[in-house]
This record gives structure tokens, C-alpha cells and sequence, in this order.
């Protein structure tokens, strides 16, 4: 059923992985709760720069670390780099629309 992960950076790969896409996740809700409750907006307009920056942290430790000698970790941590790239492109952009940029 669920294939079990042997390597450490395999592991870190997949976590940076899933961070990046949940910080694209609380990026996008940043403009959902724009229009329906602007203290929650708020709260993920604080909470996303935090979450992005822990994913591209651990995405370039995956990169990097030692053990990383087969392509599929540092492919996964390129895709988490490349999400977390695009999530700063949506947040700047939300922000601009909204004035705080």
C-alpha cells in the first residue's frame, strides 16, 4: 500500500514537500478571507512568510545534504523550491492588491 521511505533525504524531501504546498495552500487562503473576515486574512498574512520560509530551508537542506545522491530527493526538493517560488509570486501579489506592499 504505502511505500516506506529508507533514506533521510527522501524523507526530508517529501516533508519540504508537503510544507511547500501548505504554505501555497495558506497563501491562497490569505485572498479567500480577504473578502469574508479580514482578521483571519490577517493571521495567514502573518503565518505564510513563516511557513515559506521553513519550506525553502528545508528544501535546500535536501538539496544539499550528503546523502542525497539519487535524483528523486533532489527533484522533490527543486518541485518544493519551485512551490515555495511560486507562493512569494501569489503572497507579493495579494498584498500589492491590498495595499500593504
Amino acid at each position: 500500500m504505502v511505500k516506506k521511505i529508507k533514506t533521510k533525504s527522501v524523507r526530508i524531501a517529501y516533508i519540504s514537500l508537503g510544507v511547500a504546498a501548505t504554505s501555497l495552500f495558506s497563501t491562497c487562503l490569505i485572498g479567500v478571507f480577504l473578502t469574508l473576515d479580514i482578521k483571519i486574512s490577517m493571521f495567514f498574512n502573518i503565518i505564510s512568510p513563516i511557513i515559506m520560509l521553513s519550506a525553502f530551508v528545508l528544501g535546500v537542506r535536501g538539496i544539499f545534504i550528503k546523502e542525497a545522491n539519487n535524483g528523486e530527493a533532489r527533484g522533490l526538493c527543486f518541485g518544493a523550491i519551485c512551490i515555495v517560488g511560486y507562493s512569494v509570486y501569489f503572497y507579493i501579489s495579494i498584498n500589492s492588491i491590498t495595499g500593504i506592499i
